[in-house]
């Protein structure tokens, strides 16, 4: 691994990754930045604080540098080709990396124990407080890196990448669910669902959804707007690294891959099932992934459906702009 020569923005202006696409898309020179101070050289401690289910949480992320060439990188969802194009552009006339790619590592638990040092700037966007710190590493990094978040980033670059990686194992690493509004109407449904291995549950209260999936019982939950009622779905094929996926049941196994069929992702399941309610649609609510699935789904050489894993929160792109070290 490889240490950062960080930079600072004169004027800072970061950017959520929820807002990144966007802002590239339509304010490139907010984050392509000119106007940069030079901080030093060393490693970085990004430390967000976030509140879920009522309760604080604090998580911990090392920033570095890691040759493409040096490290084994495991991708676990599906991308977009258009989306490699567009970084891949963007990354080839600015020399700077300003938006770490989000890796998960496995036997590095010190990571959660990163000490601070001289603080390089801070950012609180909807409820989410992220600091950055230099830092010194206190341990090995394994040559397995399972990337998280920012596949199509990752595509793009070649060389040294700017990662910012988690223990897979810190309990603050979260994954929320990821819901589908499916153009489909019910006789296309049933018979979608004919010949599966599924058992079928009816939910008779649709407020009851939400703790539902929080369990992972019931991995998707389809509702059509019909009498109030839902229907659980949990699969009773053979098992595999995928199985245990909830958006690879629904997308892939359910819905035999055709992306076409959905409308939209929502992250919030109530949001999802008023949609429903627009027009002649089908809700599929799906319980979050575990983040040691996507270690075994990565291993495997598989790959998730897209938008099968919502890391929260996201990291924060401008906070700090970087250039591998060139010290040995």
């Amino acid at each position: 691994m490889k240490a950062l020569r960080v930079f600072a923005p004169k004027s800072p202006n970061p950017i959520p990754y929820e807002r990144l696409w966007d802002t590239l898309q339509k304010h490139r020179e907010r984050a392509l930045r000119e106007d940069l101070d030079f901080l030093g050289e060393g490693f970085l401690l990004i430390r967000q604080e976030f509140e879920i289910e009522g309760e604080r949480k604090v998580r911990n992320a090392l920033a570095v540098f890691l040759n493409r060439w040096e490290y084994r990188f495991y991708p676990h969802e599906d991308f977009f080709p258009e989306g490699v194009s567009f970084y891949r552009e963007i990354f080839g006339s600015y020399p700077y990396q300003f938006a770490p790619i989000m890796g998960l590592v496995e036997g590095a638990g010190w990571i959660r124990d990163l000490k601070e040092g001289e603080k390089v700037g801070e950012y609180v966007w909807g409820g989410i407080k992220t600091e950055v710190f230099f830092t010194d590493p206190i341990g090995k990094l394994p040559k397995e890196i399972f990337i998280a978040d920012g596949h199509h980033r990752f595509e793009a670059l070649d060389g040294d990448v700017l990662f910012a990686l988690i223990d897979v194992k810190d309990p603050n690493l979260k994954i929320l669910p990821t819901h589908r509004l499916l153009k489909l109407r019910l006789s296309d449904l049933k018979e979608f669902l004919e010949g599966k291995e599924i058992e079928l549950v009816t939910i008779r209260a649709v407020e009851n959804v939400g703790e539902i999936l929080k369990t992972g019982r019931i991995p998707v939950i389809l509702y059509t707007g019909r009498n109030g009622k839902a229907v659980g779905v949990i699969y009773r094929g053979r098992e595999g690294a995928l199985t245990n996926v909830p958006a690879y049941i629904c997308d892939f196994y359910l819905f035999g891959g055709k992306y076409e069929l959905i409308d939209g992702y929502y992250r919030s399941w109530r949001e999802a099932l008023e949609r429903v309610e627009d027009g002649n649609y089908v809700c599929a609510l799906v319980s979050p992934t575990d983040p040691l699935d996507v270690i075994r789904v990565a291993k495997n050489g598989m790959r998730m459906p897209r938008k099968s894993t919502d890391f929260y929160p996201k990291l924060v792109a401008g906070m700090f702009y970087a250039l591998p070290s060139t010290s040995v």
